[in-house]
């Protein structure tokens, strides 16, 4: 029998037919039965084990009393559930935050990745330009070093020459100091 609109007071008959009959309460049992939602069969089955557990009877308490406990026990989850939710969104909201700034930090990598690149050409471009001026530099360097060279040997040349030149001096006017003692003493 399948009913179409399932409420407690269903679904609870249903399945106390099932325990007289000895047959097993499950969810997917009571649906066969009475057809709905799973969700909307485990709710009202989990109800129902409520009432076994504190054991309601007819006799001890109101209809009004049981709907009440019922209706206590239903905002109770519906709150549980709403806190759940809010929970859940507030993750969610999170969630988004994060991926957000993750996004965020991905494009500043990116950028700083770009900017890297572009440095390091420009570096490599100015290392390529000081080798070349290095190079060149190197060659002035070993060019200026062979023009010293030279000028050291003219000048080892040159101090070589007066040094012979300054002894020539030196005979000579030794000679002419003897030759002028020599006419001052025929005088």
């Amino acid at each position: 029998m399948k009913i179409e609109t399932l409420t407690y007071e269903i679904v609870r008959d249903q399945i106390n037919e099932m325990v007289e009959a000895g047959e097993k309460i499950t969810v997917r049992n009571v649906r066969g039965r009475v057809g709905g939602k799973m969700a909307t069969i485990a709710d009202y089955l989990k109800q129902w084990h409520l009432e076994q557990r504190i054991q309601i009877s007819d006799d001890d308490f109101s209809i009004e009393l049981k709907k009440a406990i019922i209706i206590d026990r239903k905002n109770i989850t519906d709150m549980v559930i709403a806190s759940y939710d809010s929970k859940y969104l507030d993750l969610a909201t999170t969630f988004v935050e994060v991926g957000n700034l993750l996004n965020e930090k991905e494009d500043a990598c990116t950028k700083l990745e770009s900017e890297f690149k572009t440095l390091k050409l420009q570096t490599d471009a100015h290392k390529i330009k000081l080798e070349t001026q290095l190079d060149g530099l190197e060659k002035v360097n070993s060019d200026l070093k062979k023009q010293l060279e030279l000028l050291q040997n003219k000048l080892d040349t040159a101090t070589n020459d007066k040094y012979a030149v300054s002894k020539d001096c030196a005979v000579w006017e030794s000679k002419y100091n003897e030759l002028s003692r020599q006419i001052h003493t025929k005088k």
